[in-house]
């Protein structure tokens, strides 16, 4: 047996900095990552050891051993990411040559990394990049290559043949949407009210989930501009109380970041279920990228992702097929209803409304889509075998609905130059495209940092008004919900499973109240004696 070799110093520095940037690495694979990289064996117990707090000192003196040393590009796969994203959204209209991929690497570099050494982008990299992304003189990759209608329905039937290896349960499909939050069915309204800038303001990005039976559905995800919009600390309103998950960046999208950690989170999610499951997605840049990345470190253990063929998921992805629909639909119902009842007490609703208002009811509008309409939906996606369960016509009953406000709304005279249904339902400028109009540098590099810093977190606000919500006293909730008890008791068919919610709410409202006096320091009960608790 060979004799053991100590770890030096530099060597757990290194080890150290790996750990961190490749946080959902377990303890055997940086193990064997750190054999593979020093060409000598370590114990468990030193990995161990070696990552505790006893040598975080290291941390702040990788410099001092290695002063000149430039950052090496395999600690970032996110550079090499954006660089072939690049290079397939322009490798249709320009010849990309060696010394073009370097220079749009060091480009990219740039922006991703400002405050970091450039690396030198060698001829033996620059070699290795294009192996691992099979690029060659003669091939296009991508949603920009052309491929024949013969090849797509091949790829399809591979996607159907996949999914009957599975219950209906456990296959799943996931995507985005914009949601213009503050659009209005009067043109002339929307154009008096807002400018093109701040109609990009209000508007956030939807991610949507669920199986093909409708059997769950999971929480969405918003993303906005702002990282702590000001209407939420307005109303005292925590985001960890809505059945969401709120991210932002300066772009309101989705990102490789935001779409890996939605991935893990889902992972985790099927997992608490027991059960291994079948991810269907459409090949936008952040979800292949996002795949890619955590492929790298196996971090996926109950999901198999399986991509739709390119250029058809139009017609293939069960959420395009009128799931989205109907989600906006329900939406865009409840904020007509809100623009009526504000025009009725003398207000404007595009200065009342804001982006809190939006997720509570973005939630409920995701929450009131039927399993039956989720079904048929992937039925018409060709997916499924499941047979209709319910007529289309009470898919769409959501948008009669709409209309019959609008018409309420021209009525009261309102609104007046009155736009196509389908644009108000749904305006072509929500749909998410690859990557949003821009630089398509500072665009692609966006989609692979993370949010707003917290300076910036107020940054890219819209411009509602925010009226302050006091803090709801126990006191007061207790009397609010004997109050809603009395209202449903005294109908002549009241609900009892809503009595029977409010009741079991009211003792978990009274069991925090007694936590509240238990933690409370007794000179506060002489200063707040004839106060609500």
């Amino acid at each position: 047996m060979p004799p053991r070799q100590a770890i030096t110093t530099k060597q757990r520095i290194a080890l150290r900095k790996y750990a961190f940037e490749h946080p959902h690495l377990r303890q055997s694979q940086l193990r064997q990552w750190f054999e593979s990289t020093f060409s000598h064996k370590i114990s468990q117990s030193t990995i161990s050891e070696s990552l505790s707090a006893k040598f975080k000192s290291l941390d702040t003196v990788e410099e001092v051993y290695q002063p000149h040393k430039r950052r090496r590009l395999q600690d970032h796969p996110q550079l090499e990411q954006a660089l072939f994203l690049w290079h397939q959204k322009v490798e249709v209209d320009i010849p990309i040559s060696d010394g073009v991929l370097r220079e749009k690497a060091i480009r990219l570099w740039g922006l991703m990394y400002p405050d970091t050494i450039v690396p030198t982008f060698s001829n033996g990299w620059l070699s290795g990049f294009k192996k691992r992304y099979n690029i060659r003189q003669q091939i296009r990759h991508g949603e920009a290559g052309s491929l024949n209608l013969s090849a797509i329905a091949e790829q399809l039937r591979a996607v159907q043949s996949l999914v009957q290896q599975y219950h209906p349960s456990d296959v799943y499909n996931c995507d985005e949407t914009g949601l213009f939050w503050k659009h209005t069915p009067d043109r002339g309204l929307a154009t008096q009210q807002r400018s093109g800038t701040k109609k990009n303001k209000a508007r956030i990005t939807a991610h949507f989930c669920c199986n093909s039976d409708g059997s769950d559905k999971i929480r969405p995800w918003f993303i906005g501009h702002a990282l702590k919009p000001r209407c939420f600390g307005a109303a005292n309103v925590h985001f960890s109380s809505l059945d969401c998950v709120w991210k932002s960046n300066s772009n309101a999208w989705m990102t490789t970041p935001i779409m890996a950690e939605w991935l893990l989170a889902f992972d985790r999610h099927v997992a608490s279920k027991g059960r291994k499951v079948l991810l269907l997605m459409d090949n936008f840049s952040a979800h292949e990228a996002a795949t890619n990345l955590l492929a790298e470190s196996n971090s996926l253990c109950n999901t198999i992702i399986c991509f739709l063929p390119p250029n058809s998921t139009s017609k293939t992805q069960p959420l395009d097929q009128g799931i989205i629909n109907s989600f906006k639909a329900h939406y865009r119902r409840r904020w007509l209803q809100y623009m009526v009842d504000e025009f009725d007490e003398g207000l404007q609703p595009l200065r009342t409304m804001n982006v809190l208002k939006a997720i509570r009811w973005s939630i409920q509008s995701w929450s009131d889509i039927s399993a039956a309409t989720i079904a048929n939906c992937w039925r018409h996606a060709g997916l499924t075998n499941q047979p209709p369960q319910v007529p289309l016509s009470q898919e769409i009953a959501p948008a009669v609905e709409v209309t019959n406000l609008i018409d309420q709304l021209v009525r009261q005279q309102r609104i007046h130059t009155v736009i196509a249904i389908e644009s108000f339902l749904n305006p072509q400028d929500e749909e998410v495209t690859d990557i949003p109009q821009g630089n398509l540098e500072e665009d692609i590099a966006a989609q692979f940092m993370t949010q707003l810093p917290q300076e910036e977190e107020h940054r890219y606000e819209s411009d509602e008004d925010n009226e302050e919500v006091p803090i709801i006293t126990h006191k007061e909730a207790l009397y609010l919900i004997q109050r809603l008890s009395l209202y449903e008791e005294q109908q002549e068919h009241g609900q009892h499973s809503l009595l029977s919610t409010l009741s079991a709410h009211q003792m978990e409202v009274k069991q925090r109240r007694q936590r509240g006096l238990q933690q409370r320091p007794i000179s506060s009960f002489f200063s707040a004696s004839n106060q609500g608790i």
